[in-house]
């Protein structure tokens, strides 16, 4: 079996913040299996985005689309 995984990530923090946007992630990245002659293709792409609300909740979005779980928004806090 072959995996071959290219593309980029990039982070970008935002400081110590008490309230707001401290963290977006960009992914985007391009996957191929390979067995028995069959190949795979899978792609992975999208932002996450952690922000602190003003009680200081964080809340984590994760939003493009994921191999095998979802194509949307996830939002967890």
């Amino acid at each position: 079996m072959t995996f071959t995984e290219r593309g980029h990530i990039t982070v970008r923090t935002f400081g110590e913040v008490d309230k707001g946007l401290a963290q977006v992630t960009s992914v985007n990245l391009a996957v191929v299996v390979s067995a028995n002659g069959n190949s795979y293709r899978f792609r992975n792409v999208g932002a996450d985005v952690l922000r602190v609300t003003p009680d200081g909740v964080a809340i984590l979005s994760i939003i493009g689309q994921l191999p095998f779980q979802f194509t949307g928004v996830l939002k967890i806090d």
